[in-house]
C-alpha cells in the first residue's frame, strides 16, 4: 500500500489525459520496477499512448507511429495477453498479427462492418467483440445479449490477466463511460 496509485486515481488520470492537448509525464506513478506496484504506471502509459495527437517519450515530437511511439506501444503490448482495438482503428492502421506468441487482438464493432481479410483476422489472432445481431463473418466472436456491445461482459469473459486497450476514441470513451478503466 502507498507504492502505487489505486483504481480511482487511474480513472481520474485517464479522464484528464483523454481531454489533454499536451501531456508532460515526469516519471512513474509507483514503484513500477516491482510488478505488484506497476499497474498504475502501466495504466497511465496506456492512457497517454491512446491520446490522439503526438506522443513524445524521451525524444523529439512527431506524429503517431514514430520510433518513440513504437517503443511505448511495444512495451505496453509485451505485457498484455489481449489487445483491444476499435474496428475503425484496426482498419485504418491495417492491424496485423501480434508479435507476442499467443496474444489475441479483440476488435470491437457494434455493426460488424469489418474486413475479415484483414491480416489480424487471417492470422487467427483476431476476434470480434460485438452485438447479438452483427455479422461475425465466420470469425471467433464474443457477443452481447442485445444490440449494443457489452464491454464489461466481454472483458469478464476473456481468459486474460492483462488487457491493453489501443483505442480509438470511441472505444476509449465507452470504456470510461462504463467505468471500466
Amino acid at each position: 500500500e502507498g507504492l502505487d496509485i489505486g483504481p480511482e486515481s487511474v480513472k481520474l488520470f485517464a479522464a484528464e489525459i483523454a481531454k489533454a492537448k499536451t501531456v508532460v509525464w515526469n516519471g512513474p506513478m509507483g514503484v513500477f520496477e516491482i510488478d505488484a506496484f506497476a499497474q498504475g504506471t502501466l495504466a497511465v502509459a496506456n492512457a497517454v499512448a491512446a491520446v490522439n495527437g503526438t506522443t513524445v517519450v524521451g525524444g523529439t515530437s512527431g506524429g503517431l507511429g514514430n520510433a518513440a511511439d513504437a517503443a511505448v506501444l511495444g512495451a505496453l503490448r509485451a505485457g498484455a495477453d489481449v489487445v483491444l482495438v476499435g474496428s475503425t482503428t484496426a482498419h485504418t492502421e491495417q492491424y496485423g498479427p501480434p508479435r507476442k506468441a499467443g496474444q489475441r487482438i479483440g476488435v470491437v464493432t457494434r455493426t460488424g462492418a469489418i474486413d475479415p481479410g484483414l491480416a489480424v483476422f487471417r492470422s487467427g489472432a483476431g476476434f470480434l467483440i460485438t452485438t447479438a445481431t452483427a455479422p461475425a463473418h465466420g470469425l471467433d466472436a464474443i457477443r452481447s445479449d442485445h444490440d449494443d456491445v457489452d464491454l464489461e461482459a466481454a472483458l469478464r469473459s476473456l481468459d486474460a490477466d492483462v488487457v491493453h486497450v489501443e483505442g480509438g476514441p470511441t472505444l476509449n470513451a465507452a470504456l470510461l463511460r462504463d467505468d471500466l478503466i
